[in-house]
């Protein structure tokens, strides 16, 4: 396996770390491509928890997602934006280690929003726009960090102090966001958020039906197992993933999925993610 050796060095002058092999990349069994749940239709209505029996409904979440393309160093290198967060969202020793791959996490409070807002529209130049999507539990949503990637080589920083490359396909880098809510608190989602990389080959195979043999495209799931990380938001809070210095580190996976270079201009990525919780009827 072909490993960029500048690459390997900055990572291990970081921290003196002691390098081990290049496994192949952790991935899944082959599967339906990872895709934003649709939107529910206009004849499927909604409603809020309190507006439901309990037991006649289906609890689902709303996520607002927003991608901001911040200068260089707007994130990574202020703390601007990140005096509205709250950096113990998650526990200390994987927000350290999170930090040590380029990538940091905090939560903000609704009633602060129109106040980062704001800055992201002073630093942009452009107000924040959003995207929304529904999300069942055990159905991730998959938001697009950056596409149509070229073969790369990746390095992450595991918590004991080891550093793991290896080669990945052509593809996309994303970011899968699980949401799950308690019927004992229904005003609070816990989110699960894992970086993965999806490759462009599709794979059709034959798979047998109720209704008789069909095709199935698939595409291969390489996940980083050691950057997953769980979030409890209360709703209409935000969720900020954002990068840190290390994100400058070449092949890091802050690089790889948080920078972007346009007209030889580097610029970095932050993405917001705000809840809210509604409920379905169900039918018997």
């Amino acid at each position: 396996m072909k490993i960029r050796e500048v690459a390997i060095q900055a990572l291990c002058a970081l921290a003196g770390l002691v390098i081990i092999g290049c496994p192949p990349p952790p991935r899944r069994p082959a599967e339906q491509a990872s895709q934003p749940s649709p939107p529910l239709p206009a004849s499927f209505p909604t409603t809020r928890p309190a507006d439901t029996e309990l037991g006649s409904y289906r609890l689902l979440v709303r996520l607002r997602l927003c991608a901001i393309e911040l200068p260089l160093g707007s994130a990574s290198e202020s703390e601007e934006i990140w005096r509205y967060t709250d950096d113990e969202v998650i526990q200390a020793a994987r927000s350290a280690n999170l930090a040590r791959n380029g990538l940091r996490v905090g939560l903000g409070q609704a009633d602060q929003w129109n106040d980062l807002a704001a800055v992201f529209k002073r630093l942009s130049g452009r107000d924040v726009s959003y995207i929304s999507t529904v999300t069942l539990p055990g159905r991730p949503v998959a938001i697009p960090a950056k596409k149509r990637q070229p073969g790369q080589v990746v390095f992450v920083l595991l918590p004991d102090g080891t550093v793991s490359g290896a080669d990945y396909p052509p593809g996309d880098a994303l970011l899968a966001v699980d949401c799950a809510v308690s019927e004992e608190d229904p005003a609070t989602v816990h989110m699960t958020v894992v970086p993965q990389m999806r490759s462009s080959a599709i794979e059709t195979t034959i798979v047998n039906r109720p209704e008789g043999a069909g095709f199935e495209a698939s595409q291969e799931i390489y996940s980083f197992p050691s950057l997953q990380f769980q979030a409890t938001v209360p709703e209409k809070d935000f969720l900020i993933i954002g990068p840190t210095a290390s994100a400058g580190l070449p092949g890091s996976v802050g690089e790889k999925f948080l920078m972007v270079e346009r007209d030889g201009i580097r610029y970095e990525t932050v993405f917001v993610l705000i809840p809210e919780v509604l409920t379905a009827p169900v039918r018997q």
